[in-house]
């Protein structure tokens, strides 16, 4: 299953990326099957935990809107998964993200992110600033 987790990860990236392009032109993503097709309909998003007052967003329309509240303030963005880790319904990926603001700030960081799967869909997913955390989170150890 692990092996299957990671291949429903990649899926998630290619996907997040294909639902900002369609709300970027200004295309209602509200039923995109990508939605329907790889997240469960209680999928909980938290921010990067590390971050102050980090945000927890729960359900598919709540993660269309916390997808939507990233075009509001920015113009680029590129989330590049680098290695994929399975561990148990876990899948650990280490990112290189940047951001380019409205207002021409950009802005470069490594974040590892958790995934975690059931049936098929991601249930859960949060960030790491810290790797050594998200080591933890699914139950190892650097």
């Amino acid at each position: 299953m692990s092996h299957e987790n990671v291949e429903i990860a990649r899926r998630v990236y290619a996907a997040s990326a294909s639902l900002l392009r369609k709300a970027a032109a200004g295309e209602d993503i509200s039923e995109a099957p990508e939605l329907v097709e790889l997240f469960d309909p209680d999928v909980v998003i938290v921010e990067v935990v590390e971050y102050p007052d980090a945000s927890i967003y729960r359900g598919r329309d709540q993660m269309r809107r916390w997808l939507m509240g990233w075009l509001d303030a920015y113009d680029g963005i590129s989330i590049e998964p680098q290695d994929f880790v399975a561990v148990g319904d876990h899948v650990m990926i280490d990112t290189r993200q940047r951001f380019r603001s409205k207002v021409g700030i950009e802005l470069e960081q490594d974040i590892t992110q958790v995934m975690r799967f059931r049936d098929g869909r991601m249930i859960h997913a949060t960030g790491y600033r810290d790797r050594s955390n998200a080591l933890k989170a699914v139950g190892l150890a650097e």
